[in-house]
């Protein structure tokens, strides 16, 4: 078995379970602006849960196996396409940018190849350690360099 580093989307399970479990509360709070009977407001929430619910589920094991980051004897892989083969990468490195205002941190894995192009992906959504990853992903490329020369 080859040895390989995979990064699964984690958006693609947490937004559809983030919207199933938050709608039907805020489906009940709108619903009591309106009726005034407790018992309508809950009956409502619950009837949206498993109306949502199921959905949710089936989004989440449609898109279960898709990965977004992935590193091999084949290649470095993004968003399931082929970007470069393990021999024209030189090194790994990372960055991230912090919280400013509204906007999100992101989190970028950089590929420096051979021939001295810098590719910058972002890997905001995978749940990846960055400095665990280009640790190990430099080793597994020193490694496949030195056994393929030897």
């Amino acid at each position: 078995m080859k040895k390989q580093f995979i990064y699964h989307d984690i958006d693609s399970i947490i937004k559809p379970l983030f919207v199933s479990f938050l709608a039907p509360f805020l489906f009940g709070i709108i619903l009591s602006q309106f009726i005034e009977n407790l018992v309508y407001n809950v009956l409502g929430g619950l009837g949206l849960f498993f109306i949502i619910f199921p959905i949710a589920l089936y989004i989440i094991t449609k898109k279960k196996n898709k990965e977004h980051l992935k590193l091999n004897v084949d290649g470095f892989f993004f968003k399931e396409k082929k970007h470069y083969d393990i021999k024209d990468i030189d090194y790994f490195d990372w960055d991230y940018t912090v919280n400013t205002g509204m906007s999100r941190a992101r989190k970028y894995v950089i590929v420096y190849t051979k021939r001295d192009f810098k590719k910058i992906y972002d890997a905001s959504c995978t749940g990846i350690h960055l400095n665990d990853f280009a640790i190990q992903a430099n080793r597994y490329i020193i490694e496949e360099v030195q056994a393929s020369k030897g």
